[in-house]
């Protein structure tokens, strides 16, 4: 009896949100007078970046380029259908079996399942903000039911495919064919474009520069759906699915006109918690130092005898603590490796004024005139610690230790402070320690530090030892 209620109640709210849900639309379309049309070059919030002399730089579109459906890969059209709407071609819209099923799902198992169809996804990029209320999805189907009475089903396809977020800022098919494989979008095979709809669900969590267990998991799902269709083969499914994603990725990038801006756009974007509603973000950028920069790693100077040798630069303001300019890699696509910002590594003798020299004249009774004797020495547990030139000086004053940058001067301030002390110093400016030893007195870090985290350590000497974190970001401008 209890289970004949239950299927009395359920019946009768499905019935009931049914109706309401249809009267609504109707409504809607009846009553409002949408503009209802496909935006072809832009699908989503564009907002503009500017340099620190208010002269624009370019928009987040500076990695967007538009592609025509005649140049899209029939593969990646499949593998989109199969996973995200496999009614696309019969519906009107919206999708009154999915609306119905997720409805059936939310009651029964107390679960949200979506039910947007492809239009209605292209609708909520282009149209509507990402608000979870009910008159939004209402304007969403309504909408979408009219685009489709406006529109063939491959210019929406198009307009859906050229809006995407795939991750990393990079919005369009277009773009994240060059981003992740290097191909123009013609050229994508069935495996990268399983890859590229199985990453729009959510591009962080199945990005394979990140995630390449969870990108291949993914990847393989749209495969199977994608068998289950008849669009690809029994044995297709069983060669790809076999075939990690890994072997494909190979990064490339288009706008060769704005490459000296990569690292620092990356950087700028990192730095930016939500997109949809900016409109202007003024940046600290200096774009003479910003090309000279770029110069450098290009090698204009004849400065590195070898292209395996990477470098990466930060510039930063002492006065507004902003960042003038930031190259992170040599390597200058978009999205690679930022050694400036992101990879740790060990600071050598750049860490000695933060964890030893600073920290000893803060809590000890010294000055630069403090006499120090640079002698054989050992670490606290009998190691034998030596000077870059193996050798020893005798009692010099703590400005000569510093300026000649000697090992067994930094160490002994460093035991004398004491290491609490002396980490506990070095967090207030920004440079926190994951493995703590004494040889991280001379640079010697298990796990190292950023080298933007460095940089802004060294603010804090110019500024009578007041810290703050540095930023790209002057001020932005919201919609």
């Amino acid at each position: 009896m209890k289970y004949i209620f239950k299927f009395i109640y359920i019946t009768f709210t499905i019935i009931t949100f049914i109706l309401l849900l249809t009267g609504s639309i109707v409504g809607i379309i009846t009553l409002n007078n949408y503009d209802a049309s496909i935006t072809l070059k832009q699908g989503y919030n564009q907002f503009k970046i500017y340099d620190n002399n208010n002269n624009i730089i370019g928009t987040d579109s500076i990695y967007y380029e538009y592609e025509s459906i005649n140049n899209i890969s029939e593969h990646i059209i499949n593998a989109f259908v199969a996973i995200e709407d496999k009614n696309f071609y019969n519906h009107v819209g919206i999708s009154p079996k999915r609306i119905i099923k997720s409805i059936y799902n939310n009651l029964v198992n107390d679960t949200i399942h979506g039910a947007s169809t492809i239009t209605q996804q292209y609708v909520k990029n282009a149209h509507l903000s990402s608000e979870q209320t009910l008159k939004r999805k209402l304007n969403e189907m309504a909408i979408s039911i009219i685009l489709e009475r406006k529109y063939t089903k491959d210019q929406i396809m198009e307009a859906y495919l050229n809006t995407i977020l795939f991750g990393s800022n990079i919005y369009g098919i277009k773009m994240a064919s060059m981003y992740y494989f290097n191909k123009e979008v013609k050229d994508i095979d069935i495996n990268e474009a399983a890859y590229l709809a199985g990453l729009v669900k959510a591009p962080n969590r199945y990005d394979a520069y990140k995630n390449l267990v969870l990108a291949d998991e993914r990847k393989n799902l749209v495969l199977s759906e994608m068998k289950k269709a008849n669009y690809i083969t029994n044995s297709d499914y069983q060669y790809y699915s076999n075939q990690s994603i890994d072997k494909h990725l190979s990064k490339g990038f288009t706008n060769k006109s704005s490459m000296y801006l990569n690292s620092y756009i990356d950087y700028l974007y990192s730095n930016i918690d939500n997109h949809d509603a900016i409109k202007e973000i003024y940046t600290y950028l200096d774009l003479d130092i910003q090309k000279e920069l770029y110069n450098i790693t290009i090698d204009s100077y004849d400065l590195f005898n070898d292209d395996k040798l990477n470098c990466a630069i930060v510039v930063l303001d002492n006065k507004t603590y902003g960042v003038k300019a930031l190259i992170g890699n040599r390597n200058h696509n978009r999205g690679v490796l930022n050694y400036a910002t992101d990879i740790k590594l060990q600071p050598g003798s750049t860490i000695k004024p933060i964890l030893d020299y600073a920290p000893a004249f803060e809590f000890l009774s010294i000055t630069p005139a403090t006499i120090i004797i640079d002698e054989e020495y050992t670490y606290s547990n009998g190691t034998p610690i030596k000077n870059y030139d193996n050798k020893y000086k005798g009692s010099i004053t703590i400005r000569e230790a510093l300026s000649d940058s000697r090992n067994i001067p930094a160490l002994k301030l460093f035991q004398l402070v004491g290491s609490e002390k002396a980490y506990s110093f070095a967090e207030k400016i920004g440079i926190k320690s994951e493995a703590k030893n004494e040889a991280d007195s001379i640079g010697g870090s298990t796990y190292g530090y950023a080298l933007i985290d460095l940089a802004n350590a060294y603010i804090s000497f110019a500024n009578l030892g007041y810290y703050k974190k540095v930023s790209p970001i002057k001020n932005i401008n919201y919609l």
